[in-house]
């Protein structure tokens, strides 16, 4: 049963042309027995015989559609989180092997630098050149040092 007023203005009822297969729908706010409402999908069709005309109504709950669609939208929304979550993710990644690539080189480099301090150290003990004293840093703290400032 239609809510009394839940339509109102000179609209007319069937704002379609006679010719159309397929009228509209109108939504509108049904009333149940017990007093709550719901929304429905009134269509009215039309119809002449013996000069006289006729109206069929047809309704549809739209109470499911309506939740269907709320859920729709919450799982896009969902979506879109995931999403932005999964573009935050590969920018730490790319972050993290562009910090690890200099890092990486410079624990290579100190590497190497401790090699051939020993090995002209070693020369050096043989007396077969002046020894070469090098001071190196660890990268952890040379990643703390660049991190803090």
């Amino acid at each position: 049963m239609c809510r009394p007023g839940a339509r109102s203005g000179v609209t007319p009822v069937i704002p379609w042309r006679r010719e159309a297969s397929n009228p509209p729908g109108r939504v509108v706010v049904g009333q149940h027995r017990d007093g709550s409402t719901v929304p429905i999908e009134l269509t009215v069709g039309e119809m002449w015989s013996g000069g006289r005309r006729y109206f069929t109504g047809f309704v549809r709950d739209l109470t499911e559609r309506q939740e269907t669609e709320a859920r729709l939208q919450e799982l896009q929304s969902e979506l879109v989180h995931v999403s932005r979550l999964t573009e935050m993710g590969e920018m730490a990644s790319a972050i993290a092997h562009k910090l690890n690539q200099p890092l990486s080189a410079i624990t290579n480099y100190l590497k190497g630098s401790r090699r051939l301090r020993c090995l002209r150290a070693a020369e050096a003990s043989k007396g077969d050149g002046p020894a070469v004293r090098t001071r190196a840093v660890h990268p952890s703290r040379l990643a703390c040092a660049s991190a803090s400032g």
